[in-house]
């Protein structure tokens, strides 16, 4: 048990510090505007999200919006998924993102 500093006593928090890194890498991807931006396209567009779209969407240059969309991938905060016709589809992860938002919301507890 540890006190805080309001005087309530509570229970350690239990952290699995590969969680943590993994969290804290996926935090790292969300926190710059581009890749946001890439977010917001992505769930505009929905089924039809592809790499050309997306980028016209947010008008950036092609090459910045794929070194975006591949570490989003990497972060397993989008899904990167072929079609019939071998285009290739992005979407969210939103597993991904509740997991993510559960760990922030269990750090803010009680504060």
């Amino acid at each position: 048990m540890k006190l805080t500093n309001q005087g309530k006593v509570t229970p350690p928090i239990e952290i699995d510090y590969d969680d943590v890194k993994i969290c804290i890498f996926r935090l790292n991807a969300l926190n710059h505007p581009t890749r946001r931006r890439i977010l917001v396209a992505i769930n505009l567009l929905d089924k039809n999200a592809t790499a050309t779209k997306i980028t016209e969407a947010i008008s950036l240059a092609p090459k910045v919006v794929e070194k975006h969309l591949a570490l989003l991938v990497r972060a397993k905060i989008i899904y990167r998924e072929k079609t019939a016709k071998q285009k290739l589809i992005f979407s969210i992860n939103h597993t991904t993102m509740e997991k993510t938002n559960r760990f922030i919301t269990e750090i803010n507890k009680d504060q």
